[in-house]
């Protein structure tokens, strides 16, 4: 089985993301049963999305994890749905400020997602992480990338 593991570079004020350290410690283990290949995304708005879609036609998994950093918050979120909207609270690292738009203007208002998210959220738990169900990852590029992704895998194959 194979598994793509995505995060993002640093944005903002932060010289670190913790989803990209997780990526990179990814990148460097093996694992018996399964393989995990791993993209760390650029925080843009054009380059991000495209990145993920050309790690998904290389690599061809049968499951994809999106990390992002949400700073502040106290338990690894789960997200639930990725929703049609582009509102960024920041600019991305090459200056965009996105406001009100919809990531695909034809397309739906959300995609759920297709992972078991519960079970995901008890699994992390069971090993003493704190986590928790979050409705939607906010309408930043974590939420963007999703939704893209949704919008178009597994069709990219």
């Amino acid at each position: 089985m194979q598994f793509l593991v995505t995060g993002f570079e640093p944005f903002g004020q932060s010289s670190i993301n913790p989803s990209e350290q997780v990526v990179q410690r990814l990148a460097t283990m093996q694992f018996d049963d399964f393989t995990v290949a791993t993209a760390v995304l650029p925080v843009h708005r054009r380059k991000g999305p495209e990145m993920l879609r050309t790690a998904v036609r290389q690599t061809q998994p049968h499951a994809i994890i999106c990390l992002g950093e949400a700073g502040g918050r106290q338990a690894i979120s789960i997200e639930r749905v990725a929703v049609n909207l582009l509102d960024y609270g920041i600019a991305d690292n090459e200056g965009a400020l996105v406001q009100d738009e919809p990531i695909e203007p034809d397309g739906p208002a959300a995609y759920f997602t297709t992972l078991p998210v519960r079970q995901l959220m008890q699994a992390v738990r069971a090993v003493g992480i704190p986590a928790e169900l979050s409705l939607t990852a906010g309408a930043y590029l974590c939420n963007q990338v999703t939704y893209e992704l949704l919008h178009f895998w597994p069709s990219s194959s």
